[in-house]
């Protein structure tokens, strides 16, 4: 089982999300969704009707406009009593073949990893224009890995908590690594 949350302010993308998502047929998972309905003054019917399913948890929250919704984001991974958490921010989506070969990596492991590291590529690029970020050890740091690269078994959130201001995934993978 697989949970993804998504830190959205920006709804543009969740349709590719939702199919990035889906394009891991097979693989059990729940999506969810926290709306920032502080930055969000339209949440388009539509898209709520598309993503309204058994699959998908949506949350409407406020954020104090400095948070970036990180302190809601581990509110809601540290419920969750089973499988894995991914972050897929609104700016992000699932390569096709990620569940296949994060499910062989799993399958593969000592039972007792908690976390799990992968290389982000955009042609080759990353969003930002830089270059991809490799998922080297010495690269796990703070600005050396975003949070979509890691993969949490769901206990790791009964530990570490986000702090609330910008770049609260770095600091979050300064205290674990």
């Amino acid at each position: 089982m697989y949970h993804i949350i998504t830190r959205c302010s920006r709804v543009a993308n969740l349709d590719k999300i939702r199919t990035s998502i889906y394009s891991g047929y097979g693989t059990e998972f729940k999506w969810h969704i926290i709306f920032d309905v502080s930055r969000l003054k339209d949440i388009p019917a539509e898209l709520l009707g598309r993503l309204n399913n058994d699959d998908t948890h949506l949350y409407f929250v406020t954020s104090n406009g400095t948070d970036y919704l990180y302190p809601q984001a581990g509110n809601v991974a540290s419920k969750l009593d089973d499988g894995f958490v991914i972050f897929v921010d609104d700016d992000n989506i699932i390569h096709p073949n990620f569940f296949k070969e994060v499910n062989k990596e799993i399958k593969n492991s000592d039972s007792t990893q908690k976390i799990f590291v992968v290389n982000q590529y955009i042609g080759g690029k990353d969003f930002t224009g830089l270059d991809i970020r490799e998922a080297k050890p010495e690269n796990m740091k703070y600005q050396g890995v975003d949070i979509a690269q890691i993969i949490f078994h769901h206990s790791v959130f009964k530990q570490y908590k986000f702090i609330g201001h910008y770049a609260g995934d770095g600091h979050l993978v300064d205290k674990i690594f």
